[in-house]
């Protein structure tokens, strides 16, 4: 049965008022990250800018710091999950550096639910941003015989042009439903990984049946305590 909202919010405000000094390190860490991420992200197109390299090697080197940062982000994202759980069901906040050592192993089990999850969520979005850049390619083309011989110039391709704006709207509609749809039930899918050490397939299963029937509970279960702690 599932706890109220009240009542998980009162257990999570309490929880950080007993541990927020074990917690500390993790924030630290976490606020040091993010800025670190941010200033390397501004410094590495300065050498393009100042020194005249080229913009490819500030991108290449982007790219580097980002898979870096993905997995650094994974590794400790795991963490602070794992160290949460045991606050929760032993009452203690373990050491940063043993946490980090314990969820080492799975970090690209993280990586690859994340963007398991990414894909599950945007790609219906995705696909009618594709379908509407290549309608209007065609719209914009359909003077030329060759790339689109169907399409009237004119007043008849205008019309066609709202009709398909008018479908791609309702559609990109439905695709940001279905993303929150899709990412309320694999809100546990984390959970497996790292503290049943389950593989991504298994744990995106595993999130789905936990979901299943209480959808709209889960998704008040998420949103109250971000607009009573964030908001």
């Amino acid at each position: 049965m599932l706890i109220s909202v009240g009542q998980l919010i009162r257990e999570t405000w309490q929880l950080w008022l007993a541990h927020w000094k074990s917690f500390l390190p993790y924030t630290i860490v976490a606020a040091l990250l993010g800025a670190g991420a941010g200033a390397l992200g501004v410094l590495l197109f300065l050498p393009s800018t100042i020194f005249q390299f080229p913009i490819m090697v500030s991108i290449a080197a982007l790219l580097a710091v980002i898979a870096i940062g993905v997995y650094i982000g994974s590794w400790f994202n795991a963490a602070t999950l794992k160290a949460g759980l045991s606050a929760i069901q032993s009452g203690a906040v373990p050491h940063l550096g043993p946490t980090l050592k314990e969820t080492r192993p799975l970090v690209w089990r993280v990586i690859g639910s994340s963007l398991a999850i990414a894909i599950l969520v945007t790609l219906p979005l995705l696909l009618v941003l594709s379908a509407y850049a290549i309608t209007r390619f065609m719209l914009a083309a359909s003077a030329g015989p060759l790339l689109a011989p169907g399409l009237a110039a004119g007043g008849a391709a205008q019309t066609t042009g709202q009709v398909i704006n008018v479908v791609l709207s309702l559609l990109g509609i439905a695709s940001l439903f279905f993303a929150l749809y899709y990412g309320v039930k694999l809100m546990f899918t984390m959970f497996g990984v790292v503290y049943e050490n389950k593989s991504v397939g298994e744990s995106l299963r595993m999130s789905k049946s936990l979901v299943m029937g209480r959808w709209r509970a889960m998704l008040w279960r998420i949103l109250a305590p971000a607009i009573v702690f964030w908001l």
